[in-house]
């Protein structure tokens, strides 16, 4: 069963959907095909346009990526125009799919980040994007319980859905770099894992990955004692 959160959290940044940016779409099959934005509805919805196949010459081309169309897949390309946003992925500028990079980062993580960073379990296949950490699947709930507030969750799900902000939270953060941040505070790391979450430290360690990820100025370095506190820093 999926045990992720939907839906953003308190000052995601969304990456903006607007017409002509290139993309693949969830289709009537449920499987993703090439498409362009032909319009932002501003319901939640957007309308696409199918892509036709290339013609014979310009497929062969190896520096054309190679894509893959409702068409070719025996559907009329004419029909469900109007998808999701949530199951629109956007194209990079190299033309690599951002579920593609994620993807490729999830294949390529080390040990550290095979397991779960609360429970130290196998088989993590979730993540909380808020503290740029990977979580099992026992202990994904207990973040979702939380809010996206404070943590957001999302199944790896090789990629899908997956925007170039989430995979940057996992690059910038992973699961040594929050350990070695609690190993620096003791009194917080043997704090039980809800007081901890919701302390002071975790929201200030979310502000700080939030600005590494923007290369904005990091909040103000949070002491000791402030850090076992209940609630955001003032």
């Amino acid at each position: 069963a999926t045990v992720c959160c939907r839906g953003g959290r308190a000052g995601e940044r969304r990456v903006e959907l607007v017409a002509g940016q290139s993309c693949r779409a969830r289709w009537l099959d449920d499987n993703f095909y090439d498409a362009t934005i032909h319009r932002v509805l501003g319901d939640g919805n957007v309308m696409v346009n199918w892509l036709r196949p290339r013609p014979v010459g310009i497929a062969a081309d190896s520096a054309a990526p190679p894509i893959l169309t409702v068409s070719e897949a025996g559907g009329d390309d004419s029909l469900h125009r109007i998808v999701l946003e949530a199951d629109v992925q956007l194209r990079s500028h190299d033309g690599r799919l951002d579920s593609d990079v994620a993807r490729r980062l999830f294949e390529a993580r080390g040990e550290d980040d095979r397991v779960c960073v609360d429970c130290g379990g196998g088989g993590a296949e979730f993540a909380s994007i808020s503290f740029g950490t990977y979580l099992c699947a026992s202990c994904a709930p207990f973040h979702c319980e939380l809010g996206p507030r404070s943590s957001f969750v999302r199944e790896l799900g090789n990629g899908h859905g997956w925007t170039a902000q989430d995979v940057r939270a996992m690059e910038i953060g992973g699961n040594a770099a929050f350990r070695a941040r609690l190993e620096q505070l003791p009194a917080v790391q043997a704090m039980p894992r809800a007081e901890r979450y919701a302390s002071r430290f975790a929201e200030h360690y979310r502000r700080s990955l939030d600005a590494l990820c923007i290369g904005a100025q990091a909040p103000p370095t949070l002491t000791a004692e402030a850090a076992v506190a209940a609630g955001a820093p003032p």
